[in-house]
């Protein structure tokens, strides 16, 4: 959550907020996966 606040304060409306906002959700749905991933093995 601090790493969003962060990429907020670089710059409002800066291309680089986005790529940080981009970046935090592509990890988050990294994560999200792997867990899918490792329930769906278990459950064979």
């Amino acid at each position: 959550m601090r790493r969003f606040h962060e990429a907020r304060k670089i710059g409002e409306g800066s291309p680089l907020r986005w790529i940080g906002l981009l970046h935090t959700c592509g990890q988050a749905l990294k994560n999200l996966l792997r867990g899918i991933i490792k329930i769906c093995i278990r459950g064979k």
